[in-house]
């Protein structure tokens, strides 16, 4: 089993993540001797939704010091509970795939008795020798999925059953087929400017509803807006945000299907991977706070990823290509006059690693990037 980067907490938190990306597999081995509490597990569900008291209970006869709740946005008036007996003493790791349920009940969240974590999918530290980038722009990185024989086939089974598990079982949506119509237009926005209006027409539903229903995939951790980056100067920023899929192999199911990917759709692919990886290391390792695009308004000229820890910025653009152009490098030099940017990086699909003499930009293979991610970005 590949060894997860994610850090053992020493006191009670809440590990969200996708489904699939092994928050459940991680929780069993870091914690063997716990009380492990399965929401999944419809018995033990219906005992504590239909009996206030059945989970104080459990814990009152409880001799373990930590307690494992799986799935526990499932009910999450039971927060009240386990904030109750964290007082006193006792150690909870609280793991969900959404936070949607909790955050329109106004439940206990515990009053930041317990630390905010998530799950992520592989990172190539993590899968080392068995990391191929091919096969991870194909199929993606869920941990459930990276390894199968068949993964196109494991990748729309997942999609199937996060529909049957996220939003039918949940009941997050009253009207499925047009949540379906959402998801496959969304799916032609993997890496692109989200603009609300156009993806309501394309799916034929209310600007009101596609906001909704982004807001489900943003709740259940299935996608992620990337806000535009804003400093002060005068020249006026674009201001809507990217969206990206939690993993790159669910853009490409949704989109392609089984269809060959043609070279005009790794890019997208890429620079999604780039970002997964990003998010996986700020929260596994704080290597930044915030993550943006760059793109000033009535211009061409973008920067995929402005990294921002403290005051200080690294500008990241990602091309899918082998060689690198003139015009690769625009958006980098543009950035250059904004304060604190103290690296800029190219990422890209090539196998030589460079520095551009005249304008300080470095021109990094994958592998490279990967390793540097690793000493960390900010000098």
């Amino acid at each position: 089993m590949q060894e997860r980067l994610l850090s053992l907490k020493k006191k009670s938190f809440f590990l969200l993540g996708p489904r699939g990306t092994g928050k459940t597999t991680w929780l069993r081995k870091q914690f063997p001797q716990a009380l492990f509490l399965d929401l999944l597990d419809e018995t033990l569900f219906f005992q504590l939704q239909t009996d206030r008291g059945a989970l104080a209970q459990i814990l009152e006869h409880a001799t373990q010091e930590w307690i494992v709740i799986d799935e526990f946005q499932r009910i999450p008036s039971l927060l009240n509970t386990v904030h109750r007996y964290i007082e006193r003493g006792k150690k909870f790791a609280l793991s969900g795939s959404s936070a949607r349920k909790i955050r329109q009940a106004g439940v206990n969240l515990l009053a930041g008795r317990a630390l905010d974590t998530h799950m992520h999918p592989f990172i190539p530290r993590e899968l080392g020798d068995a990391f191929q980038l091919d096969r991870a722009l194909q199929y993606g990185l869920i941990p459930s999925i990276y390894f199968e024989e068949t993964p196109y086939d494991t990748l729309a089974a997942y999609t199937k059953f996060y529909i049957q598990q996220e939003i039918q079982m949940e009941a997050l949506v009253r009207n499925l087929p047009s949540f379906l119509r959402f998801l496959q237009v969304a799916s032609l926005c993997h890496g692109q400017v989200v603009q609300f209006s156009t993806l309501a027409r394309d799916a034929e539903i209310a600007r009101s509803t596609a906001q909704g229903h982004m807001e489900i995939l943003l709740d259940t951790l299935l996608g992620y807006l990337l806000p535009a980056f804003t400093p002060k100067l005068r020249v006026r920023e674009k201001h809507s945000p990217k969206f990206y899929f939690f993993d790159c192999g669910i853009a490409r199911t949704l989109k392609h299907g089984k269809s060959p990917l043609q070279p005009d759709a790794m890019g997208h692919l890429f620079e999604g991977l780039i970002l997964q990886i990003l998010l996986a290391y700020r929260d596994y390792f704080d290597l930044f706070e915030e993550v943006f695009y760059w793109a000033p308004s009535k211009s061409t000229l973008e920067v995929d990823f402005i990294l921002k820890k403290g005051e200080d910025l690294v500008a990241i653009e990602v091309k899918y290509t082998s060689r690198i152009r003139s015009e690769h490098l625009k958006g980098l030099k543009a950035i250059a006059e904004i304060p604190n940017v103290q690296r800029r990086i190219l990422v890209y699909a090539g196998s030589l690693s460079q520095r551009t003499e005249e304008d300080g930009i470095e021109i990094l293979t994958f592998s490279d990037f990967t390793e540097a991610l690793d000493g960390g970005l900010f000098r």
